[in-house]
């Protein structure tokens, strides 16, 4: 599957704070370097959206099928 990329700014909104949307990923959370990954990622499911990344290792953090469902691995062929 060919991604199709969008010239298009999205305003995220966080309407629940930061704990909340961290919650989630609290027992995934292996050191400080994560925690904005895991804020995005957890943001992306707040939305029902889905977190576009190159890194892989944020699949990590997405263990749960409901949390992986919403990361697009970017492959950088």
């Amino acid at each position: 599957m060919t991604p199709i990329l969008l010239d298009v700014n999205v305003l995220i909104v966080d309407r629940w704070g930061v704990a909340a949307v961290l919650e989630p990923f609290t027992g995934a959370l292996q050191g400080h370097r994560q925690v904005a990954d895991a804020y995005l990622l957890g943001l992306a499911l707040r939305h029902e959206g889905k977190l576009a990344t190159f890194d892989a290792g944020i699949r990590a953090l997405a263990a749960d099928p409901r949390h992986a469902r919403a990361v697009e691995l970017i492959s950088r062929a």
